[in-house]
Formats: structure tokens, C-alpha cells, sequence
């Protein structure tokens, strides 16, 4: 068995991600000769996992020392390593005490020497921490790879799709954004179906086929200004990179070929056009010692360290790293740049720089990028309120204080709110006015209403569908979704209105299903995601979704799984003799997408530190479920975790008493589940009414209407 086979089958017992980061580090450090110094490697192991946690990517599981955000000492990662994984590869390698080295074993070291099994290892290596990471439910891609990518990085169609919200099938993905621009080109070699291909033994030039169409005599045509293929042509002129991922054959992992620029487009015998693409050679650095590099921090201080240029550097946020060393901070491309004579444009900043320091013994820490006082105060509840009470008064409309508060509550508790009521009671406007008043209206794209109709059967009028050119048109919520992907800092409005018109199951269960996907995954909302006639369509954590619904005999009921997933909020009454009021007409605050965005996703997430308060606020729901019991109405855990949310955050933000909180609660996500014409239903409601009293009197006025329905119908619900 080759020894690349050997570690395949060490690699898939595993239980954490060490034994494939303590070879990857060997490989990238320790060749030809198979050998480094044990500190030595443990800076570079620890940069690993400190790389990860710098791209937002989960680097461990939770227990792990390297998953700690604060610092982690040499002998804590010396004593995981001897008690971990390095015992584990003790066929592969071993730790000389004596000289303080770790070396790879002779016979591996001679195998891995020859041809490409250096390069098989790594993809060896890569695909399983792909798997491996893929388990932990982390981020693969983000635009803070694009900047730094390693040779044989693995990723999936999948992944590339989420970055760049394109088709999965595509090859040319075009990315801007987050100060980021380029192509990932996605590139099968070979075979009938995939006729990319080298050019040169040595890899250097690649053929690459345009996007193209095929029409109804099985022609093949192509479209220079497609936009895809426009990209690719304009990336020489506009001075972009093309990041190329090459597999050999379908169903495999892409990795990682290097940075291109786009040459000229051929064609071929058949008639059909490709690019011919050139790999960009990166300038290497020259192999200077630690006291050049020395010197050249010395003349640092000398010559730049007070010049205008570079007087408070390290605090202006420009720069992301430094060299720390005697207590003082160095900028690492200008003392590379100083001590080996390479312009700083020249070579590659990031992990590839730190590392070159970090191998001659030097320290990198990151630097906190010092915000605004203004982004680093949270946007105050109490004020965001005021704000949207005196932007809807000086539009000359008037909705109760309490209900708006319990409004931004709901908002903040889950992105899906019911607002239900009889027509003309101002629903829809509220949605309007309330996005207005934190910043987001149609102008700005930030509002959008979306009116369903009744002959939705489907969620094609929604989110969109393919013309008889094959090409896909957008609906209105993916337009707005796509809209949100481009802007995260700010939050996003869409109004369904009259949202019952058709039944919400039909043009709405699978989108419903991607809001309950919703992960936190390291600090980040993120949700599964629909293939959608071909477009990747997922649910954005600055996105808000209100539905306003009209309970009359034009319109269809909701479903349990409907109400379960949303606040139902209920305009029941009617305040015809309140006036427009008087209002300053002040101008806005545009409110942040971290003031609305859940802190919360699970029960896990708040549980710590709140367990009392959760316990108390559980056993009121446990009494309220053996009351509905009889009827099978009681709620689960998908209600039990939002009830509980939405209590911290109104402690939190101190916006009702908490009694009123509580009632609004039980008004919203218990009695809508409850309808039906048995006898059971009447008793329910006679001991939920007794049980309510006069501690929450707007579910208590509630319960009566719907007993007095049931004694006049024979028949009650919820809605009006």
C-alpha cells in the first residue's frame, strides 16, 4: 500500500481535523528534506486554525483549544499535539526529543520526493478537511479566501454558487463585492461532455470554452458580450484576477490552479470559440535571513516611523497585520519590501507574507481596525422607537405605542411576521411606514410590496420562472433577495400583501422551509438554499418578510405549519376618532441590519447566563400545553424557543411590562392554533380564559370573542 493510501486511510477514522493539519504543515514547511524545528512548527500550526478563525470559518469544534478566540500559549498546542496526533502518526513521523525536530520517516520521505505525490497528498489532505469542515457546518468559500488562496484549495460547485449566487452549472462565476473583484472559473479536463484542456506540458496556458447556446439544430452559438463571457475578456483591461479551479473528472472536488489573465479567443475545428488563458508567474521573495529583516526594521524607525506617511499607521485600519517585536508594531509588506529589495506591489500580502516572517521566528498578531464611535455604539432600542413613532405620526397615521413595540419585537424574534385584520385597517401601510422610518423605502430598493394573487398555485410569480429563450427571469423576491445579498449591513422589507388571497402552501412551503434552515455559523445567518429552474435562492440574514392577510370568505385559512413559523399579529381594533397628530419632521437614521438581526437561533444560543428566566417562562407554556392537551393543540419546541426569544429581547430592550409581553405572546403563537367545532374546543377555551384572568387581558378578550363565536356558530377560531 502507497504511503499516500496509508494516510487516506489514517484520515478517515478521524475525530478532529489534527492529523490532517500536523501533514499538510509538514508538507508545507518541512520538505525536501523532511525535517523542522518543533517550535517552528508549532506557529505554523497554530496559524492554521488562527487563518480560519480570521475568515469567519469555524476552525475546531467548540472544545478544541485552537477554536479559542483569545490567545493560545505554545505549550498548551505542544501539549495537544504530543498527547493527540503526533503519537497517531507515529508510522509517518516522529518528535526527536534530543534536537527538539520533527521528522518524516525515511521511507515516506523517499516516496513523497517523487513525481507528483507531494501534490496528491495535499489533495489527499484537502479533500478530507473538506468533508471534515463540511460536517462541523462551516463556511468553505469566503471573498477573504479569494485574497490569500493556497495551490490545491478544494471547493464544490456548491460552494462556489453561494459566493457568487449563479447557477451551480456555470463555469465563470463574476464576483464583486466586499471590495472584491474577479472570476472563479470552474474547469473539468478532458472527455466529450468537458473539452477544457493545457495547452503545454507544462500548465502554463489553458483552453477553456465560452458560454454558449445550443438551438434547436443542435448548433453550437456563442455571445461575446454574454455576460460571463464579457467578464472574462474585460478581466485585461480592468486588471482583475481569474482564480482557476481545475478537476480531472465530474463528481470530484475542484482545486485550486493559480491566478490567469485572459490571452485571446480561438476556435476550433468544430466552429466552437475558447479562451486561452495564461497563468500570471507570482514574483517569489529572496531567501533573506532573520538579521536582514532585522535591519530592516531598525532603519524603519529611523527613516519611516515619524514621516507623515507612516506616523499612527497601525491605527488607521488600513493595514490588517503586523510584526510585533520589542513592544513595537511593523507594517510586513514594507519591512519585506525594505529588507529584500521587491516593490510591495510585487508579491502577495496576507498569510503568504506573515508566513514568510513567521519562518524566520517572527510574531504576527491582527490588528483590530479601530470603527467609528458611531458603529461601535449599538443602535439604541428606546431611540429606534422614537424614531418610527414620530416618522408614522408626521405621516399623518397612528398606530397604538404598544402594538408598534411588540411589532419590532416580533421582527427581531423570527423574519416572518402574520399581520391579520379586516381590510382597510392600515396593515400593508404600517410595513411601509415602519421600513420608512428605520431607512428603507422603494427608492433606496430597501421596501418592496409584493401583492399575491389568487391564482398563485406555485411559487413561480414569486420567485421566478425560465422564458422560451431558456433564460431565467427573476420574480420579485428574488430580485429583492439578490438585492439584500449585495447590501448585508442593511435590513431588507417585503410585504406580502393580501397574502391569503391564494393558499400560502402552494407559492410559499418552500421558501417557509428555508427560513426554518436558518444556522448560526461562526457569527453568521445562513440558511439552506433552493435550486430554483437552475438559481440558487437562500433566505439573508438582513431579510424581513411580513405577510398581511384579510380572514374573510374570499380568502383561504392558514395552516398549523404556517402559524407555527410566525408572529400573528391581529388588528382588532379600530381607533376611528384618533386624529393625525403633530410630528417634527426630522431626518432619518438609517438603522443597521444588527439591530434587528436575531441573536438568537436555537434555545443553546441563550440558554447560559438566562436559565432562571427560561425556566419560569417554560413552565408557563407547560401549563398552557396540558390545557390545550385535549384538543392536540400544544406547541413544540419551534414555538417553546421564539416565546422564550422574544421575552429576553423586551427584558433586554425594556420596551412593555413584561405581563403585557407575555400576553401578546399568548395572543400570537398559542390561540391561533386553536379552531374546530367538537366540545372540547369549548372547554380549552373556558379554562385558557380562567387561566389568563386578568394578567393578560388582551388573550383573555380574545378567548371570549372565540367562545362567543363558538356558542353562535357551533364552530371558532382565531381569526375574525
Amino acid at each position: 500500500m502507497s504511503v499516500i493510501d496509508q494516510f487516506e486511510e489514517k484520515f478517515r477514522k478521524r475525530q478532529k481535523s489534527y492529523l490532517m493539519v500536523v501533514i499538510l504543515t509538514m508538507l508545507d514547511y518541512s520538505l525536501p528534506e523532511g525535517i523542522i524545528d518543533f517550535n517552528e512548527f508549532i506557529e505554523h500550526f497554530k496559524s492554521y486554525y488562527r487563518d480560519r478563525i480570521e475568515k469567519g470559518k469555524k476552525p475546531e469544534t467548540d472544545d478544541s483549544i485552537v477554536s479559542r478566540r483569545e490567545p493560545v500559549t505554545n505549550a498548551q498546542v505542544k501539549s495537544l499535539l504530543l498527547s493527540n496526533p503526533i503519537p497517531r502518526l507515529n508510522d509517518f513521523l516522529f518528535h526527536d526529543k534530543e534536537k527538539n525536530v520533527l521528522r518524516l520517516k525515511e521511507n515516506v520521505l523517499r516516496e513523497l520526493n517523487q513525481e507528483d505525490n507531494v501534490k496528491k497528498l495535499r489533495r489527499t489532505i484537502l479533500k478530507n478537511l473538506y468533508d471534515y469542515y463540511k460536517d462541523l457546518g462551516s463556511i468553505q468559500l469566503t471573498i477573504k479566501d479569494l485574497e490569500d488562496l493556497p495551490l490545491e484549495y478544494g471547493v464544490s460547485a456548491t460552494d462556489v454558487s453561494l459566493l457568487s449566487r449563479q447557477n451551480r452549472v456555470k463555469g465563470i462565476h463574476p464576483i464583486n463585492k466586499n471590495e472584491f473583484k474577479g472570476i472563479i472559473l470552474l474547469c473539468t479536463l478532458g472527455g466529450e461532455h468537458y473539452p477544457n484542456q493545457w495547452l503545454d506540458e507544462d500548465k502554463n496556458m489553458l483552453k477553456y470554452y465560452l458560454e454558449g447556446r445550443t438551438d434547436s439544430q443542435g448548433r453550437r452559438t456563442y455571445n461575446l458580450n454574454l455576460s460571463s463571457n464579457k467578464s472574462i475578456i474585460d478581466s485585461r483591461e480592468e486588471g482583475y484576477p481569474i482564480l482557476v479551479f481545475i478537476r480531472e473528472r465530474s463528481g470530484e472536488l475542484f482545486h485550486y490552479a493559480g491566478e490567469f489573465s485572459y490571452q485571446r479567443v480561438e476556435e476550433d475545428e468544430n466552429g466552437d470559440k475558447y479562451f486561452v488563458l495564461k497563468r500570471i508567474e507570482k514574483m517569489g521573495l529572496p531567501d533573506v535571513n532573520r538579521d536582514i529583516i532585522l535591519e530592516a526594521m531598525n532603519r524603519f524607525d529611523q527613516e519611516l516611523r515619524d514621516t507623515p506617511e507612516w506616523q499612527g499607521w497601525e491605527d488607521r485600519g488600513a493595514q490588517k497585520y503586523a510584526i510585533l517585536h520589542e513592544g513595537k508594531h511593523y507594517p510586513p509588506k514594507q519591512i519585506i519590501s525594505m529588507a529584500t529589495g521587491v516593490f510591495r506591489s510585487q508579491f502577495s500580502g496576507g498569510q503568504q507574507s506573515n508566513s514568510y516572517l513567521e519562518r524566520r521566528g517572527f510574531q504576527i498578531i491582527t490588528l483590530e481596525a479601530e470603527e467609528d464611535q458611531e458603529e461601535q455604539e449599538a443602535a439604541n432600542p428606546q431611540e429606534v422607537m422614537a424614531q418610527v413613532i414620530n416618522h408614522i405620526k408626521s405621516r399623518g397615521f397612528f398606530y397604538p405605542e404598544e402594538f408598534l413595540k411588540n411589532f419590532m419585537l416580533s421582527l427581531k424574534t423570527k423574519p416572518f411576521i402574520i399581520l391579520a385584520g379586516i381590510s382597510g385597517t392600515g396593515k400593508s401601510k404600517l410595513v411601509e411606514l415602519f421600513a420608512e422610518a428605520v431607512g428603507a423605502n422603494n427608492e433606496n430598493g430597501r421596501y418592496q410590496l409584493i401583492p399575491v394573487r389568487p391564482d398563485w398555485t406555485d411559487s413561480t410569480d414569486l420567485l421566478g420562472y425560465k422564458n422560451l429563450q431558456g433564460k431565467f427571469v427573476e420574480g420579485p423576491l428574488t430580485q429583492v433577495i439578490e438585492k439584500a445579498r449585495q447590501d448585508p449591513g442593511y435590513p431588507y422589507f417585503i410585504c406580502l400583501d393580501e397574502m391569503n388571497l391564494a393558499r400560502v402552501e402552494y407559492y410559499f412551503s418552500d421558501f417557509l422551509s428555508i427560513i426554518e434552515s436558518r444556522k448560526k455559523v461562526d457569527g453568521t445567518i445562513i440558511s439552506s438554499s433552493l435550486e430554483f429552474h437552475g438559481e440558487i435562492i437562500d433566505f439573508p440574514e438582513n431579510l424581513y418578510v411580513i405577510g398581511t392577510v384579510n380572514m374573510d370568505e374570499t380568502t383561504h385559512s392558514f395552516s398549523r405549519k404556517v402559524l407555527d413559523r410566525a408572529n400573528t399579529m391581529e388588528f382588532s381594533e379600530i381607533a376611528l376618532s384618533e386624529f393625525p397628530g403633530q410630528a417634527s419632521q426630522e431626518e432619518l437614521e438609517y438603522i443597521k441590519n444588527r439591530f434587528f438581526m436575531s441573536e438568537y437561533i436555537t434555545l443553546k444560543d441563550c440558554y447560559a447566563g438566562n436559565e432562571d428566566f427560561i425556566k419560569d417562562k417554560v413552565t408557563l407554556l407547560e401549563e398552557i400545553n396540558k390545557i390545550l392537551e385535549p384538543g392536540g393543540f400544544q406547541v413544540g419546541y419551534r414555538v417553546r424557543d421564539e416565546f422564550c426569544f422574544y421575552l429576553l429581547y423586551n427584558r433586554d430592550w425594556g420596551l412593555l411590562q413584561e405581563k403585557k409581553a407575555v400576553d401578546f405572546q399568548i395572543t400570537q403563537k398559542i390561540l391561533p392554533r386553536i379552531h374546530g367545532s367538537s366540545m372540547d374546543i369549548e372547554d380549552i377555551l373556558n379554562e385558557l380564559k380562567e387561566y389568563c384572568g386578568n394578567s393578560y387581558p388582551m388573550s383573555t378578550s380574545k378567548i371570549a370573542f372565540m367562545l362567543r363565536r363558538f356558542t353562535r356558530d357551533g364552530f371558532t377560531s382565531f381569526w375574525a
